[in-house]
């Protein structure tokens, strides 16, 4: 490799921010890294926190751009916000990251490792997880990922709840990224990232980088939130998932010659039961919806659709109650 290319920057590390808490710890673990070959953007959601002064301390360190939107456009659609924050820069990968995480310093250098050794065969490419909570104390090492796997495989696995995975761990090309005209947007995000990474892996699937790590933040701090509006969207979500999903494998398979779309989509539909039962209760306005899927993918009558809903409120209520 000649110097010029060496000093060819192919990698954008773009942060969505709209907490403060902790974006100068990550900031800081983006100064640490051993290979200063990136561009970061901060996307600012119109946040009421400075992030903008914290942006400010880090500018003679790496190459940073600071831009604040008007809109808090998070608050209405956070895929849209991850989109316009991306749709900033032009780099040929992209690595969206999370504005209270952090990365070990070498994490850079093995990205570079792994282009220059595989090219462009995979358009998405992520790293191992390292749980921590708000004190940067470790917590859990995660089980690590397959080196290779295909997109179907990994959402297999994320239905039957064999695979974590966080936002922060993934860079991917900015080839699939227009191509699939942005991130897949389902309401508050959720199964927003999943579904991506599947539609953006194509038929080369998901390579592992190896020899550094990414710290996931679990804490205080983003405690999943509750309350009727925030139930009410996730059930959308999974909805918009699971309808996705089915759509998607009819159009363009698994990807894996011994995972068929019957076993995708009967796992789906265990993976949505099980999912609406952690998300109670259900709404009124969301009630004739889901006791219709249920029906459909239960197989059943409207009685034990309805009858199984009334449980799962039931449940929810006395749970709270006690």
């Amino acid at each position: 490799m000649t110097a010029r290319e060496q000093d060819i920057k192919k990698l954008v590390i773009v942060i969505p921010a709209y907490k403060a808490k902790f974006l100068r710890e990550t900031l800081e673990s983006i100064a640490w890294q051993t290979d200063k070959r990136f561009t970061v953007y901060v996307g600012d959601d119109a946040s009421p926190d400075n992030i903008k002064e914290i942006c400010d301390d880090f500018t003679d360190r790496f190459d940073l751009f600071y831009k604040r939107f008007d809109e808090n456009l998070g608050h209405i659609s956070l895929v849209g916000h991850w989109n316009r924050c991306i749709e900033l820069s032009s780099e040929p990968w992209t690595w969206l990251f999370c504005d209270d995480d952090v990365m070990e310093s070498g994490c850079v250098e093995m990205f570079y490792e792994t282009i220059e050794r595989e090219g462009d065969t995979y358009s998405v490419l992520r790293f191992n997880t390292i749980t921590i909570n708000d004190a940067g104390e470790v917590r859990i090492v995660n089980p690590p990922h397959p080196f290779i796997e295909s997109g179907g495989q990994f959402i297999y696995h994320r239905l039957k709840y064999e695979r974590l995975s966080y936002v922060s761990e993934y860079i991917f090309s900015r080839k699939a990224f227009q191509k699939n005209n942005g991130m897949v947007d389902f309401p508050i995000g959720y199964c927003s990232d999943d579904a991506s990474w599947l539609a953006f892996s194509g038929e080369s699937g998901i390579l592992t980088i190896q020899g550094a790590y990414v710290f996931w933040r679990w804490g205080a701090y983003n405690i999943t939130p509750s309350g009727a509006k925030y139930q009410s969207d996730r059930i959308k979500a999974i909805f918009s998932f699971v309808n996705w999903l089915d759509e998607f494998t009819e159009k363009n398979g698994t990807g894996n010659r011994y995972l068929t779309r019957d076993m995708i989509k009967n796992l789906s539909q265990s993976w949505f039961l099980r999912q609406v039962k952690g998300v109670a209760p259900i709404s009124v306005q969301n009630f004739s919806k889901t006791a219709n899927f249920i029906k459909n993918i239960t197989q059943k009558n409207m009685f034990y659709s309805c009858f199984f809903i009334l449980r799962i409120n039931l449940l929810y209520y006395l749970t709270n109650k006690s």
